[in-house]
């Protein structure tokens, strides 16, 4: 073969091998996309059983004891155990909607002693029953946030014990109005979830006509706020396979950050007044508050961290009580049990401008504002959205320290010491300025 006739040839066989890959490769199969990653389905029916601790602050309208139906209000506090059930829908692979019902034996309780009306006034909340919707978003495949809000009932009831001349009145009245809360829940097997939620009911006002005070039947009006946080175990027989996402953002959680908070902030009491033969044994305060927050996050590991926050919230002011600014620092510790998702853990403490209950109609003089300071403890989860957009629930529990308060009754102001302890409950937001 002449070395014409070899080029011809070689040059023909690279044509044809280029020819042929087209149909080599219409021949030879297509790798399929990774499938979907997949987990139990959220959707089903459900049972379980709750545990927690509720407080409860009732405004009260007693004319002859001087009260109007205000912000302060008499506090409460004890626990909570019961049942739930509901149905959950997957709206989407993300969302979930749902309804549940539960029911609640509840020991929210107080006690006021007076020489005012020389005896003993006992009032408990025993039990609770609600129905909520409630609206989850998924920030793993097995763990939700939520928000829920619907209805609740309970009731009040009320003993007194007149020691003067021995006379006892019972009273009980149907107490019922809106609710709302949100909370964490965890998958913890295909059939078992765990959850933490927070519960803040908005009662109606109830009056009592035949309360007797002084002597004399006295309408009293009751309109109580109660707060449960409670943890729960629950039950899901079912659980359909489903298709998750790849979709998880690149959360950044080193460097300052900013955001905001809001929630209800509930303040329980034990005011002594030995002078005037006065002892209560829960007074409290109730707002909705909300409060702007700074900080900085370090990662100590690739799944630890450890920051300092700073918040503020704005001053609270009724008739018969005002709170100043409040203030807070803490430190923080997480552990980020997915890349995402950040479990945490707070001490810090807490300030706030607390004048007392002055009443000029009696002649009680204005007396300056007191500073009340407090340990703070508490805890929260975190979930990124984006890769600097992050959702937060927490709770926070302070403890103050004692100071002595000018409480209305009479002419001269009626001293008493208080001690007391106060919690809140937030939902919020916050964005990662920078960092890493």
């Amino acid at each position: 073969m002449t070395k014409t006739s070899t080029n011809t040839f070689l040059a023909s066989a690279a044509v044809a091998a280029l020819l042929a890959v087209p149909a080599q490769a219409a021949d030879m199969p297509i790798k399929a996309p990774a499938p979907a990653a997949l987990t139990s389905s959220w959707s089903g029916f459900y049972i379980g059983a709750h545990v927690g601790y509720g407080y409860a602050v009732t405004a009260l309208t007693a004319p002859d004891l001087i009260l109007d139906n205000r912000i302060i209000g008499a506090g409460s506090k004890g626990f909570v155990a019961g049942g739930l059930g509901g149905y959950n829908y997957m709206l989407s692979s993300r969302w979930v909607g749902g309804i549940e019902i539960d029911g609640s034996w509840q020991d929210i309780k107080t006690k006021v002693t007076a020489a005012t009306f020389g005896g003993v006034l006992e009032g408990a909340m025993d039990w609770s029953a609600s129905v909520r919707a409630r609206l989850g978003f998924l920030v793993t495949p097995s763990m939700m946030l939520f928000g829920t809000a619907g209805w609740t009932w309970s009731s009040i009831d009320i003993n007194i014990n007149q020691t003067g001349g021995g006379f006892t009145e019972q009273h009980s009245r149907g107490v019922n109005g809106p609710q709302a809360g949100f909370g964490v829940e965890t998958m913890w097997t295909e059939n078992w979830l765990v959850r933490t939620e927070y519960l803040h009911s908005f009662y109606d006002r109830v009056e009592f006509n035949t309360v007797v005070l002084n002597g004399n039947p006295s309408p009293v009006t009751f309109s109580p706020w109660v707060s449960v946080i409670r943890t729960a175990l629950i039950y899901k027989p079912t659980s359909t396979p489903t298709a998750w996402p790849d979709r998880a953002p690149t959360a950044i959680w080193g460097g300052f950050y900013i955001g905001g908070m809001i929630g209800p902030l509930m303040a329980n009491a034990k005011i002594s007044a030995p002078a005037q033969g006065v002892t209560v044994d829960g007074g409290g305060v109730s707002s909705v508050v909300p409060s702007l927050m700074v900080g900085y996050n370090f990662l100590i590991s690739p799944r630890l961290l450890v920051g300092v926050e700073g918040e503020i919230a704005p001053n609270i002011a009724t008739s018969d009580v005002e709170i100043e600014w409040t203030g807070a620092a803490r430190l923080r510790g997480g552990l980020l049990v997915t890349p995402n998702v950040l479990a945490y853990g707070t001490v810090g403490w807490g300030t706030s401008g607390i004048k007392d209950l002055t009443r000029p109609e009696l002649g009680l003089a204005p007396i300056p504002i007191q500073r009340v300071h407090a340990l703070s403890v508490g805890s929260g989860v975190e979930a990124a959205i984006t890769d600097r957009w992050r959702l937060r629930a927490d709770y926070q529990r302070y403890f103050t320290d004692s100071i002595t308060v000018s409480l209305p009754g009479g002419a001269a102001p009626l001293l008493a010491n208080v001690k007391a302890s106060a919690h809140t409950a937030r939902v919020g937001a916050s964005y990662q300025l920078g960092g890493f």
